[in-house]
Parts: structure tokens; sequence; C-alpha cells
């Protein structure tokens, strides 16, 4: 008989999400119609289509939809999501759009050579084989195959003996596991899997939803004060205070890390291509005034490296109605629900903060919108500065968040998705890398910084409470590290929760550190 311990120690954590997600049957008899990469673990059978537009449609009549793209934007989000599942060529989907697909628990296959799309004759080519818009296939992204027609999908093989070990996890390990959740949907099924809190709300991702939308192109492209653009943020204000209300119900007792808008605003707006095209076939002279008046303003935006550029707190700062109507609609929805009797606890992360005085700023900013000192105000961490800078930051945040994403980087100099379409398999395939720095955290680099920021915010405030948000949070090796520096939480998609827990309990066995609670305290 083996005790617990062993038991946890013989599972691999990795392999987890396999049975968390629908698979395809592997004794059926299907026929591949093509290959690419298994970038997002599962299986879902559906009809084809080639808009995001339309994906989003089908899912609005209850109808499963594959939506197939040689690439796919910022303005396909909502489609993206809305998919059954997604397959693109190659360089066919931002990181970021996958981390967002990963958490949603939609397969993905990604990278189909020699892959075409005829929008017009609603063709798919790939290589010698061809489909069609409209036809059912089935997508296995445990297994980077798009298979012909409906192949057998078995559920997920949770039960039991899953559930047993673990509690038996549970029971062991030190680290607290949030997920991360950006809507209510997310968080329910987050907190099905054990998740004990939500490590990371991207408010971005409400933007990007029909009806807000709209709302945030209206902010975008009004005049600066004027009142066109107060009733856009009053709209948006709106959606965004029912959205908070949903996501504090579903996690009544636990808390939650609302981190404000991130991205640059130009994220929100159509393409500049797209834009040309509809302004070269419009058809009254008003519909060409504001389409010309919309390429004006996303040629303003356009910045040549924007992930270094005017987002986060820069963009806070510089237009601080976005960051004090996001502070209103949290205020709004933490009174809301607990009149209704449950419990918020509610958290803001302020995103890539370096120095203090933008910390200082934005506090003072957000603490006149949301007159509620038990909403703790923290910063999140993606740059070296601000490592460099934990001592100052950490006398003015509770919390630190580890965005261990973007802190890769920054840290790095790397582009995730120019490394991963361009040199990055080639080092990992000569060895230059061991692993994917994107996947592992690289504790040399990254590693040290982290640990840095953790020395010196603790020397500052030792109460000070450290979190990862980044994907590296549902990472096996990743969490043993983090276990050994004394992080008290990390935060992953939902699907991954499970893996974090067995992880985390793995490390603990391997390295015991006293247990801290998982709530940032101030």
């Amino acid at each position: 008989m083996i005790s617990h311990e062993e038991a946890l120690l013989r599972v691999d954590a990795a392999s987890l999400p396999d049975l968390l997600h629908p698979r395809v049957d592997p004794e059926a008899n299907v026929r591949t119609l093509a290959r690419g990469f298994a970038a997002s673990t599962g299986a879902a059978v559906g009809e084809i289509v080639l808009d995001a537009g339309e994906a989003r449609e089908k899912k609005e009549a209850g109808e499963p939809a594959v939506l197939v793209a040689e690439a796919l934007g910022s303005s396909d989000k909502e489609g993206m999501l809305a998919a059954a599942a997604v397959v693109t060529g190659p360089d066919g989907l931002s990181s970021h759009d996958l981390v967002l697909l990963r958490g949603a628990g939609t397969p993905v296959v990604f990278g189909c050579e020699g892959m075409e799309v005829d929008a017009q004759s609603g063709e798919i080519r790939f290589g010698e084989g061809k489909v069609a818009a409209g036809e059912v296939v089935t997508v296995d992204g445990s297994g980077g195959r798009i298979l012909c027609g409906e192949a057998p999908v078995l559920g997920p093989a949770t039960g039991e003996d899953l559930e047993e070990l673990l509690s038996w996890a549970d029971g062991v390990r030190t680290l607290f596991v949030r997920a991360n959740a950006d809507t209510a949907e997310d968080a329910a099924r987050a907190r099905k899997f054990g998740a004990e809190g939500v490590g990371l709300c991207r408010t971005e991702r409400m933007f990007m939803k029909g009806g807000c939308l709209g709302a945030v192109r209206r902010m975008i492209l009004a005049e600066r004060g004027s009142e066109e653009e107060a009733e856009a943020i009053s709209d948006l204000e709106k959606g965004q205070r029912e959205d908070f209300e949903e996501l504090f119900r579903a996690m009544s007792g636990l808390p939650v890390a609302v981190r404000l808008l991130d991205p640059p605003l130009h994220e929100f707006l159509p393409g500049s291509e797209d834009l040309s095209e509809r302004l070269a076939a419009s058809e009254t002279s008003e519909e060409a005034d504001d389409l010309r008046r919309t390429l004006e303003t996303v040629g303003a935006l356009a910045e040549a490296t924007p992930m270094l550029g005017t987002r986060g707190v820069r963009l806070g700062l510089l237009r601080p109605e976005i960051y004090r109507m996001q502070a209103r609609a949290v205020a709004a929805a933490v009174g809301s629900v607990r009149r209704e009797g449950h419990e918020p606890i509610v958290e803001i992360l302020v995103p890539l903060v370096q120095f203090p005085e933008e910390l200082k700023r934005m506090k003072k900013i957000l603490r006149e919108e949301l007159k509620d000192e038990d909403i703790l105000i923290g910063a999140t961490i993606e740059a070296p500065r601000a490592c460099f800078a934990a001592h100052a930051l950490a006398l003015e945040a509770p919390f630190f968040s580890f965005g261990t994403n973007d802190l890769t980087q920054t840290t790095l100099g790397i582009s995730r998705d120019d490394a991963k379409s361009g040199f990055l398999p080639e080092y990992l395939k000569e060895n230059i890398l061991e692993e994917d720095p994107f996947e592992r955290v690289d504790e040399e680099g990254v590693g040290r910084l982290m640990k840095m920021a953790r020395n010196l915010g603790r020397e500052a405030n030792p109460d000070l409470a450290l979190g990862v948000c980044g994907e590296h949070g549902g990472e096996p090796q990743s969490i043993r590290f983090f276990q050994e520096i004394g992080i008290d939480y990390v935060s992953c998609s939902p699907y991954r929760v499970p893996v974090a827990r067995l992880a985390a309990a793995q490390a603990a066995i391997g390295r015991p550190l006293p247990g801290v609670d998982g709530t940032a305290t101030s």
C-alpha cells in the first residue's frame, strides 16, 4: 500500500488536460484531412465557417462551428471564442489569442502547411485534400489533426478517482491556485476545477463583446471631452458593471483580481486595410466621411511596437476617464452583489507599472472613484525595471502579480509571436535553448528578476503578497520554481487548474514551505 504522497508523485501532472477535455476515440476509423500544430487540447465537431462573424451567429443559433482561416486578427476575437474549434495556417494566431482559446477550452490546430482559403468559392485546400464551407469536420486539438466528417468523440475522463487524487493534493500543497477568468462562465468552470479565486480578469475581453465593442469604438473616435465621448463611456460603464456583477457572483467568497485595460486602443478598431477596402466600396458621402475619420484615428494611434507603447498604466494616465469608468463599474458591481447577499472580494491590478510615481498617481485616480478601502490596488510586474524598483513599488502596493508572459518578452528582448514563427523552433531543435521560455519559465533570466523583486519588495513590505498570472502558472516545472522562491499563489487558465493543484502538491512534497494565505493582504 503506497502513501498519498507517493501516489501524488507517480502522476504526470502535465497529462491531466487530456483527461479534462473531450477527445477523439482512439479506436475510431477516421480519415485525416490535414495536420498542423496541436495548439489547444480537446476535440470538437462542427460545420466549417470562414468568417468570425458567422461563427458567432452559429453559436447564437446553438450550432457548433469550426472557424477556418489563414489568419485571424484582434477584431476576430469574439468569433474565435464563439467557435467550437479553430483552424489556421502558419502565423494564423497571436500568442495572446491562443492563450484566450486555451482558457476557453477551445480545440485549436494551427500552422497547417499548404492551407489555402478561397473566400469567394468557400473552398479550403490542404495540399492535396480539400473541403468546403458548410461541410462537417472534426478538429483534434490534442493530436493536431483535422478529420473528415463527424468522428466519435469521447467525453472528459473525470471521475471519483481524479477527485480523490486532487483532494490529496489540496491537503499537501502550500501554493494557492487561482484561475485566469474573464467571464462568469470562465469563473464557474474554474471554480468547478477547484480554483481558489481569479488571479487575472482581463477586462479587455469584456470590451470585445458585441455591444461593448461599439461603445469602445465610439469612445475612441469621439472628440475628447465631448458629449459623444461621455455617452459612449456611460454605455461602456453599464456593460462593464453587468459583466463584473456576473463574475463576482460566480466567485462569491473568493478573491477576484481585476486587471484594468491593458492593450493599446488601436486593437479595438478595424484594421487600416479593411477600412481602405470599405472606403473604396462606400456608396454615400456620409459613409465615406465616417470611414476616413476612422482611418485617420487608426493612423494616429498606430505604433511601431505596440507592446512597448501606449498601453497599461501609460494609457490609464493619458486617458484617465477609461480607468475611472472601470473603477466606478467595479465599485458599483461590488455594492450590487453585496446587497444580494454575496461576498465579493475584489482586487484591482494596474498593468505594466514600472515607476512608483505611476502607481501613486493611478491609486489617487482610482480611490476617488472606488471609495472602498476593502478593494486592494496592486501592480503587475511585467518588465525588468519594475523588478529593480520593487522596494519602492511595494510601499504603494499590498500585492504584486508577475505577468510572466510579458516579463519573458521584455527580459529576453523577444517578441513571442515573432519568435514562435521565426528563430525559436530552430533554437529548440539545435538545443541553443533547452526549453521554450514561453512554456516553462526561464529561471536564470526571468527567475532571477522575480527573486530580486521578491527580496526587495518584502524588505520594504514584509506582508507583500506575490502571485503569478502568466500561463507559466499552470506548467509543472515552473510551479516547482515558484514554490522555491516563495510565491503565494499561481493563476492559470481554468482547464489547467487541476494541473496546478497537483503540481503544487508535488512541489511541496519535494520542498515543503510554510503555508501562506492566498488572498492579498493589506
